[in-house]
């Protein structure tokens, strides 16, 4: 099965470790583009913006946004049929 990842700090790039290790392919994006590169060595299918990140996903898709408080919103074109879930670190938890 294939699945996007959008944020690759310590919970986001684990989770897309875990998926690889068991079969799955992933494609990353991250606003760091050094964690994206260490993902795509590792056998990620590393992106540098959201339009690659969407174009490189091969059908109708559910994807994990794991952000901080410090990561800007995204935004994408709703004509590409993605819907993105926002999970959002509160402070005080999962810190």
């Amino acid at each position: 099965m294939q699945l996007g990842m959008i944020g690759l700090g310590r919970m986001g790039a684990n989770m897309a470790r875990r998926l690889m290790r068991n079969g799955h392919e992933c494609v990353v994006y991250d606003r760091d583009v050094d964690a994206v590169a260490g993902l795509a060595q590792e056998g990620a299918i590393g992106t540098k913006s959201l339009d690659e990140f969407v174009g490189k996903l091969l059908a109708q898709r559910i994807i994990p946004e794991l952000k901080n408080e410090a990561a800007p919103d995204l935004k994408h074109d709703s004509s590409t049929n993605t819907l993105i879930w926002r999970y959002r670190r509160l402070r005080g938890r999962n810190s």
